[in-house]
């Protein structure tokens, strides 16, 4: 599954588009043992961000989403890693 993290309205209407649009993940609120991305919209330590990071999810900006709509493909994941929210631990 796939939970979205400090984002505005507008934005999170943006993400579920995307993903009814290429499939591939059920949005769910919170992170649980199912969650693999945690999208998250600006740099806050929330309590999904949190969670995600304990349970080795992906922490994604925003940004994967819209380039993966860009090119009707999910891509991979390295590149858009939301490494500053916790700069001292790997994620």
């Amino acid at each position: 599954s796939l939970v979205m993290t400090s984002m505005h309205t507008q934005e999170q209407e943006t993400v579920l588009s995307v993903i009814k649009k290429l499939g591939g993940f059920l949005l769910v609120d919170n992170v649980s043992d199912t969650t693999t991305h945690v999208v998250c919209g600006d740099a806050r330590r929330t309590l999904n961000l949190v969670n995600g990071v304990a349970r080795g999810c992906w922490i994604l900006k925003q940004d994967w989403v819209l380039k993966s709509r860009d090119e009707g493909s999910w891509l991979e994941e390295e590149d858009y890693e939301f490494s500053d929210v916790y700069p001292q631990v790997k994620v």
